[in-house]
């Protein structure tokens, strides 16, 4: 498999734009955290969030999607059982420390986002950057059904999706 190739096109000019491997995922997640809205379409909320004493996580961002959902974002180098385990933790500490995610939201956005919060399907997403592919990984919990959706790219043209 080939490096996939991006180009910016301006009229009739085709420029190849010259690319970059990122190997630490804070540099990644500045990145991304930077232009959350231009890639994700989620508004940026938090960076490495604490979960407290008693369950000892950070999440690495946090963030509101489009329709008012929060979303969870993980940077990993490798994406497996235990990274998708680690999503539905944090899923889970979110719907039991709404209140703290509100008070954020508040200073944040204001009270008419906070209000307005969809907490019917929060979601978790894993981001791994790889020499040729990119995983994206959303899982969502709700209180009937738990859904997980992978897309592995793996060429410009072709992708593959599991639900």
């Amino acid at each position: 498999m080939s490096d996939i190739k991006i180009f910016r096109l301006s009229g009739e000019t085709v420029v190849e734009l010259e690319g970059y491997s990122v190997t630490i995922e804070k540099s990644i997640q500045v990145l991304i955290e930077k232009h959350l809205e231009t890639f994700l379409g989620v508004r940026f909320l938090a960076s490495e969030y604490s979960t407290g004493k008693t369950h000892a996580g950070r999440i690495d961002t946090l963030g509101l999607d489009e329709n008012g959902c929060p979303v969870i974002i993980e940077y990993k180098r490798a994406v497996n059982e235990n990274v998708i385990n680690q999503g539905l933790f944090y899923l889970d500490w979110l719907m039991d420390h709404k209140a703290e995610f509100i008070l954020r939201a508040i200073d944040r956005f204001g009270k008419e986002v906070a209000d307005a919060i969809e907490w019917s399907t929060p979601a978790c997403s894993v981001l791994r950057g790889a020499s040729l592919n990119m995983i994206f990984t959303r899982c969502s919990r709700s209180t009937a059904t738990l859904s997980l959706s992978v897309i592995v790219t793996m060429e410009l043209t072709s992708f593959c999706s599991i639900w």
